[in-house]
């Protein structure tokens, strides 16, 4: 439905009648509208965690104007429409946008691409479990269910779950877990992930899985981007160190993934629960199963390797979002200029090496990076720190180091400008408290 479910006067027997006419165990339900929110927000759905909750609250004269500006054409924009939606299908995805009108960045119109199934199908599904399975394929093909596990919860096929997939008990007993934004990395995930005759159908076939959390919590809001875009621990240490072995479980601080898929990558039949207090570094790890799951390598390394992707808006819309929960795919989709920075000539002459260039220079660690860059630049030690990078002498690295880059990096202005409580949080990852 696209611009039309605002337009129809009576549309509850219209839902009805579209409820009624969908395959309750396979149909779906896309819808494409103008919206306005209520006063209290979404938090009284039942897929409160997946009704598009980024970016779904309008500010209160959004809400009254775009509703009577509406009206005058018979257009009604009133919540209702949207709620009665979501309360009569269970969400799979949704996106909450706004439409720059004339004047980009003022006047802003609240539009949403929500994509819903019939509750049936999300409540008749089996409940399946995320175990030590070695062969993901094997047990999709016979039908099989998985051997349980009792550390990891219940997830449903198909591949996004809802909070109506998990029993109250259990979301009570993993409210430590689910509020830290959970993602759990099957056995063998990496060999699944690059499996091409993987089944998609199943979450546990898919490798990994992550649990609801609220993204409107307070310890969640205060997250609006992630700490690290790259994991700055060397894992080869942890591997020679942990002796991994087939059936181990491993939590892990998620960071920005790199740890917990290079412990998968070592050794099959591993079992990784990823936490992380900031939901931003999970939406990071999954845009990268995602991308080792869809896409060739030559745009892989684009990605990941360059951090830079042009198309980046693109390739997510098509390629990526399948195998995105609902919050990574919102997230992503609102910040298509991580890995797409918009060029602005006049942003690089007054920045300079401070504007934005990749994915690396995102993150409260990329305008470290950024900072730490005008700071040799100044101390005059930018070129001693780029031959620093690229000699692969040990000897000459030293030197450099000893040389002309120490004393500078642990002069007194520099250790005043980063040793103070805001500077360590917001480019170190270090918390306040």
């Amino acid at each position: 439905m696209s611009y039309s479910l605002s337009m129809i006067e009576d549309f509850y027997p219209v839902v009805d009648r579209i409820a009624s006419l969908l395959n309750p165990q396979t149909g779906f339900i896309g819808v494409a509208d103008f919206y306005v929110s209520g006063a209290a927000g979404p938090s009284g759905h039942r897929d409160a965690e997946k009704a598009g909750v980024l970016g779904y609250q309008c500010n209160w004269f959004t809400r009254v104007f775009w509703q009577h500006w509406f009206e005058f054409d018979r257009v009604y924009l009133h919540p209702c429409r949207r709620n009665y939606l979501e309360h009569k299908f269970a969400t799979h995805k949704a996106l909450n946008c706004r439409n720059h009108f004339i004047v980009p960045y003022l006047i802003q119109m609240p539009y949403y691409v929500w994509i819903g199934q019939p509750s049936s199908a999300v409540e008749s599904a089996p409940l399946q479990l995320v175990g030590p399975v070695s062969t993901h394929s094997t047990y999709a093909m016979t039908g099989a269910s998985p051997p349980s596990s009792p550390d990891l919860p219940p997830v449903v096929s198909p591949d996004h779950a809802t909070p109506a997939h998990f029993p109250k008990q259990i979301q009570r007993s993993r409210s430590t877990i689910a509020y830290k934004s959970d993602i759990n990395l099957g056995p063998s995930a990496l060999s699944t992930l690059l499996s091409s005759n993987t089944p998609r159908a199943a979450s546990y076939a898919r490798g990994w899985t992550r649990l609801p959390y609220q993204p409107t919590k307070p310890e969640h809001a205060q997250f609006s981007t992630y700490i690290y875009g790259f994991t700055w621990e060397d894992p080869q240490r942890d591997l020679e160190v942990l002796d991994l072995h087939p059936g181990d479980s491993l939590m892990v601080i998620t960071s920005a993934g790199d740890n917990a898929l290079a412990y998968a990558a070592r050794q099959s039949g591993l079992k990784i629960h990823c936490v992380d207090m900031n939901p931003c570094q999970n939406h990071l790890l999954e845009l990268k199963l995602a991308a080792l799951r869809s896409l060739d390598y030559d745009t892989f390394w684009r990605l990941f390797g360059l951090g830079n992707l042009s198309d980046f808006a693109r390739t997510l819309d098509s390629t990526l979002s399948a195998e995105l929960s609902s919050p990574a795919y919102q997230y992503w989709r609102q910040n298509v200029h991580a890995f797409a920075p918009r060029k602005s000539a006049l942003a690089d002459l007054v920045l300079g090496d401070l504007s934005h260039r990749n994915l690396y220079t995102t993150g409260y660690s990329g305008m470290a990076l950024r900072c730490l860059r005008v700071i040799t630049k100044l101390f005059g030690i930018h070129r001693a720190t780029q031959q620093l990078v690229v000699t692969s002498s040990l000897a000459k690295q030293a030197e450099l180091w000893r040389n002309k880059i120490r004393g500078c990096i642990f002069s007194n202005i520099a250790i005043r400008m980063l040793d103070n409580p805001v500077a360590m949080w917001q480019f170190m990852g270090v918390p306040i408290n």
